[in-house]
């Protein structure tokens, strides 16, 4: 049972991953004379969306390498 906390970590994490990373895309760049300060700002708002996104995606990975080592080091017996 203790092993199943691990997918639930992995799926919640992968799914918040990917909502950042769908919110990311959807960031609006307007192109046109003079647009230097707003493009600016949305590539910054988009940068920072894709940089938690693969922070949530990293975090998913590791609690997935986890699974194996917690159960080898200290077994999932209750």
């Amino acid at each position: 049972m203790k092993e199943m906390y691990f997918d639930i970590a992995t799926a919640i994490l992968a799914a918040i991953s990917a909502y950042l990373w769908a919110k990311s895309a959807r960031v609006d760049f307007n192109f046109g004379y003079d647009m230097g300060q707003f493009l600016n700002e949305a590539m910054k708002k988009a940068s920072k969306l894709n940089a938690h996104a693969a922070g949530f995606a990293a975090a998913a990975a590791v609690a997935q390498v986890l699974k194996p080592a917690w159960g080898y080091f200290f077994g999932f017996a209750d």
